[in-house]
């Protein structure tokens, strides 16, 4: 969903109403006035997105995105939210490296437990003091090394074994004759 805030509008785009941010012509008449683009989830082109965004957004506004938040899924060892809708997830620190190519800077950010964990990024054109929640998060993530690709081949193995468990559990059900209900 992408919600355009104007003090005049607000526009609202979802899954079944697409949204090109860097070309929709709905958009031509509130191409100075935005204060706000609120962005959560299913975004199929992120750099049209960003184009769009720095093209629309005020000097002084704030871009909000949420997103499937990558520290939480390794945490938990979350695969549930990898199906045709979401093909992307973010951490902090790679968001933060993608804005720069548009000249944007993030300044505060906060986990929540939305979709079994989002992560709400906050970003402006201009540069603004870190929060203290942007930066105990970079530092959490750098921490754990989060980004790394042995971060990533550990939660591979974590999912596997996850997967094996439930494997398991089902045969068993199976071969004990009882019913399984799933939703």
């Amino acid at each position: 969903m992408v919600t355009l805030i104007s003090p005049s509008k607000t526009l609202n785009f979802d899954n079944n109403n697409s949204c090109n941010l860097n070309t929709d012509c709905r958009l031509i008449n509130h191409t100075s006035e935005l204060h706000k683009i609120l962005v959560t989830y299913s975004v199929n082109d992120l750099k049209d997105l960003m184009n769009g965004v720095v093209r629309l957004l005020d000097k002084k506004g704030v871009f909000v995105v949420e997103c499937n938040y990558w520290g939480k899924m390794v945490k938990d060892t979350n695969y549930s939210l990898i199906y045709h809708d979401h093909f992307s997830y973010f951490s902090l620190t790679n968001f933060i490296n993608f804005v720069k190519k548009y000249k944007m800077h993030v300044f505060d950010a906060i986990v929540n437990d939305a979709q079994g964990g989002s992560l709400r990024i906050f970003i402006s054109k201009s540069k603004r003091k870190k929060t203290f929640r942007y930066k105990s998060l970079f530092n959490e993530e750098k921490k754990s090394k989060l980004n790394t690709f042995e971060k990533s081949h550990q939660y591979r193995k974590n999912v596997l074994l996850k997967t094996s468990k439930l494997r398991s559990i089902v045969l068993n059900i199976k071969k004990k004759k009882l019913s399984i209900a799933g939703y």
